[in-house]
């Protein structure tokens, strides 16, 4: 970046605890901060004159990273547009660009535990190993989804799941027809990741057998229940093991297996 000018992008997000430490990211030459609320990118101030597009190219890597952390923590989020602006040292600004809202919110809490040993060191640290783990998977799905139509389309039907509650599991269930698309078949999917098979009908029992207002199939019962909230973090967790195990693998470099 020169030393007079940069270009500054920023957003809005709620809640604002959706990152709980600060996250910081490079992207085209710049990097991206991300904390309480508010997202600031600052680029060279040569991406000004690019306006529009380069915004546009920004915020789509930023959305990537909040449906990767979605995943994580199982929060609908609530993302503006980008402002845009050319700051200069003197701190005046040429603005272009708006703030709008564009996504979405549930929540499940985990309670975080640190044990030491008889020195008083500390031998776990629940919430550092739970935020590493989120960090990994932010770096690693914001990188790949440009060119992973899979992943993308998983990431937006864990989303699309938070938001539309009613049809949660229909959902859910995307993602693993994603997979199994992809992968060529359902065993092929289950050797590669080393899911539970069990865990795999049990889903399935789920989403397309039970009898739940949530489910895939609701016209083959008489009568509907609603899917308990036992069974719906469940199904989020299962799926949200699916996404992580897919991205670890592909992160590593490894292929498909065959048949």
């Amino acid at each position: 970046m020169t030393s007079d000018s940069k270009t500054v992008l920023g957003w809005t997000y709620e809640p604002r605890g959706f990152f709980e430490i600060l996250y910081q990211l490079p992207f085209s030459g710049g990097q991206i901060s991300i904390s309480d609320g508010e997202v600031r990118g600052e680029f060279d101030q040569s991406y000004f004159d690019q306006s529009w597009e380069f915004r546009d190219k920004v915020h789509a890597h930023v959305s990537t990273v909040f449906l990767a952390q979605q995943v994580q923590v199982h929060k609908v989020f609530t993302l503006s547009k980008a402002s845009m602006a050319r700051e200069h040292a003197d701190g005046r600004q040429d603005i272009i660009g708006f703030l709008e809202p564009v996504h979405s919110t549930i929540s499940a809490g985990s309670a975080d535990i640190i044990v030491r040993n008889s020195d008083g060191k500390i031998i776990q640290d629940t919430k550092a190993e739970r935020l590493k783990k989120q960090k990994d998977f932010r770096d690693a799905a914001a990188n790949m989804t440009p060119n992973d139509p899979v992943l993308k389309r998983m990431l937006q039907s864990f989303g699309n799941a938070l938001k539309d509650s009613e049809n949660l599991l229909i959902h859910l269930y995307e993602i693993r027809e994603a997979l199994t698309s992809d992968f060529g078949g359902e065993a092929i999917v289950k050797k590669t990741l080393s899911l539970s098979s069990a865990d795999w009908s049990s889903f399935g029992q789920l989403a397309n057998n039970e009898p739940v207002q949530e489910g895939q199939h609701r016209g083959k019962h008489a009568g509907l229940r609603p899917a308990t909230k036992s069974e719906t973090e469940w199904a989020l967790k299962f799926a949200q093991e699916l996404i992580e195990l897919y991205v670890t693998r592909k992160a590593n470099g490894a292929n498909h297996a065959t048949r």
